[in-house]
């Protein structure tokens, strides 16, 4: 009975003791994020982040906590690392140079930093290396990731991957191109998008076809060829478009990269499959992004079939596109349904209790019903009263019009 129960008792406390432990290491993490946060908020560059990040790392609570120390490791490596142009002026890039290796080095020996990780910085010391020109050290370097032990598949892809980007660097294509290719065996369409990207980036047009020869669903290599110059791709496009046995969502997807993208046959070719199309409960950020600009190219009537489609998203709630919309339906031929849709918004809006339209956004909205009604958008305009003012009621009146070329001016 005794040893039943001190059995119990260890139990709950060893639980108990990594629950503590899990928790402390959430805690310790979103107490260091803070303080970053704090300090990008006062504009401190990335020098003195780092240097508050270093100070963190010399406790003795972190140096007991390998999950602890990984994570602020990783977040110094972020803030010694290349930023976006717009951060340039916080980065200090010889300062960082000096730190790279030696912070890299330090969880790359360490017993207790997860192979996983070891991969982050394995990759941050082979290309810090191949910048400057060690090429040989920066494959050396590359090829220890393929000797760490308990990896998943996708740290095994991205480990030959970091291998053929050693070789990328090197300018040696032909051993990058051969790394990718054992990097399929983990994850074959992404490593097919690796070596098409290499042998594009190289003007290797044959050897794109031979990127994408073991992936036999072309819908990848479909997506991957629109915008770039691949021979005959957007015919073969938009015949696996136009084949009803491939599936409805991924015909969109690649129309989705076209329709939207130019004035050219090409686009008015997609525009007119689109029209066909079904968008009805389809959400893709992709398609969203790209069909604002249909009305631009003078296909309304798309325009307002896919708007329709996504008219219960947040975004069909700004005023300035749903007014939009309500122009195209004009356009279209639908002028009652835009007037109708007018009063209904101006009447929800009306019903708040803080109305979120301004007076000159209600005018804009009232206007719609005159348009659709063919009345004088002038006298709509001067009858709203003095709060637009003269300038207000005559520049309504130009915006509101129908141009021909360019759709209406919203």
């Amino acid at each position: 009975m005794k040893t039943g129960l001190v059995k119990a008792f260890v139990s709950a406390f060893f639980c108990a003791s990594i629950a503590l432990a899990l928790g402390s290491d959430a805690t310790g993490q979103k107490e260091i994020d803070a303080e970053i946060e704090s300090l990008r908020k006062s504009r401190a560059n990335f020098r003195e982040i780092v240097e508050l990040l270093e100070r963190r790392l010399a406790a003795d609570s972190v140096k007991t906590n390998a999950e602890l120390r990984v994570y602020i490791d990783r977040k110094i490596l972020s803030f010694c690392s290349m930023p976006p142009w717009t951060q340039f002026s916080l980065w200090d890039k010889k300062w960082s140079d000096g730190k790279i290796p030696s912070l890299c080095e330090r969880e790359i020996a360490a017993s207790d930093c997860p192979s996983a990780e070891k991969l982050l910085f394995l990759r941050a010391l082979s290309r810090h290396q191949a910048g400057a020109k060690d090429y040989a050290l920066s494959l050396a370097t590359a090829q220890k990731a393929l000797h760490l032990k308990g990896l998943k598949p996708k740290d095994l892809f991205e480990a030959h991957c970091l291998v053929a980007d050693a070789y990328r660097w090197a300018d040696r294509y032909d051993d990058a191109k051969n790394a990718y290719r054992q990097a399929a065996e983990f994850n074959g369409v992404e490593a097919a998008k690796l070596m098409a990207d290499l042998s594009a980036d190289y003007g290797r047009q044959s050897d794109i076809a031979d990127a994408w020869a073991h992936v036999s669903d072309s819908y990848p290599r479909l997506l991957w060829c629109e915008g770039r110059d691949v021979p005959g791709a957007a015919e073969e496009a938009f015949k696996y478009i136009e084949d009803e046995k491939n599936p409805v969502k991924n015909r969109r997807d690649i129309l989705a990269r076209y329709f939207g993208a130019e004035k050219s046959e090409r686009g008015e070719w997609a525009r007119r499959i689109a029209a066909k199309l079904d968008y009805a409960g389809y959400f893709n950020w992709d398609v969203f992004g790209r069909f604002t600009r249909v009305y631009r190219f003078g296909d309304w009537a798309l325009f307002v079939k896919i708007a329709e489609a996504f008219k219960t998203m947040a975004w069909f709630n700004d005023p300035g596109r749903y007014r939009a919309y309500l122009f195209l339906l004009v356009a279209v031929g639908r002028g009652s349904d835009a007037a109708e849709l007018a009063r209904r918004f101006l009447a929800a809006d009306a019903a708040k209790e803080k109305p979120a339209l301004t007076p000159l956004e209600r005018v804009k909205f009232e206007m719609i019903g005159a348009l659709a009604e063919k009345r004088d958008l002038a006298v709509v305009a001067k009858a709203a009263g003095d709060g637009l003012g003269v300038w207000g009621w005559q520049r309504q009146t130009i915006i509101f019009r129908m141009d021909k070329q360019h759709g209406p001016n919203v």
